[in-house]
Formats: structure tokens, C-alpha cells, sequence
């Protein structure tokens, strides 16, 4: 969730591969993002209104202007990534692989 805007992102791997932003305020669907294949984890940088997914079976990050809705970048990582934290302060994505047991580091944005 985005604090600041009262945005809420919810994967949804069944739909194929989508992204729901969703108003928390009113509960009603904004948008609907295309995202990767099988996205499973979300991850949300506020202050750089940057969202971050984890497409499991896809081994990409998909990377999202919270502003515009939209997909900005498509990250390869490593194997099955499953999950995705942010640090707000270094504006970095962390993403841990499961098969491969590593963690991918998504560089920061000059906020």
C-alpha cells in the first residue's frame, strides 16, 4: 500500500499475470496492469511512488510509476523470485530467488 495516496496493489497471477490498483478509500479497481508472468509479491516505495512485482515464474521484476499506472521496466532476476521488500531510504528493491537462493538488489531512483 501507498500511504500517501491511499493506493492499494494486489497480484493476481490468475488474470493472466495482473496488477489491481485498487482505492482503499472506496475499495473500487482503478486500474488493472498488466504486469509479468505469474506475479506473486508486491513491494511499495512511497516516496518514489515506485512499485515493485515479483512475477514468480517469470524471473523478472516488473517495475511501476505508481503516478501513471504503467509498467516502466521489466527486471531479470534470479529463479522464482517470491518475495520483493523496499527500503524507503535507499530507495532500493530487494528480491529473494527461491531456486536459486539469491537476492537481487534493484538500484535506487535519485529521489
Amino acid at each position: 500500500m501507498d500511504p500517501g495516496t491511499r493506493t492499494v496493489y494486489v497480484t493476481n497471477f490468475h488474470d493472466p499475470g495482473t496488477v489491481f490498483v485498487i482505492d482503499e478509500a472506496t475499495g473500487t479497481v482503478t486500474h488493472t496492469i498488466t504486469a509479468g508472468y505469474f506475479p506473486w509479491a508486491v513491494a511499495v516505495d512511497p516516496a518514489a511512488r515506485t512499485v515493485y512485482v515479483a512475477n514468480e515464474l517469470g524471473g523478472t521484476v516488473s517495475v511501476i510509476d505508481g503516478a501513471t499506472s504503467t509498467v516502466t521496466a521489466t527486471i531479470p532476476v534470479g529463479s522464482y523470485p517470491d518475495a520483493v521488500a523496499v527500503d524507503p531510504g535507499t530507495h532500493t528493491a530487494s528480491v529473494t530467488n527461491y531456486s536459486s537462493n539469491t537476492v537481487s538488489v534493484i538500484g535506487g531512483c535519485p529521489c
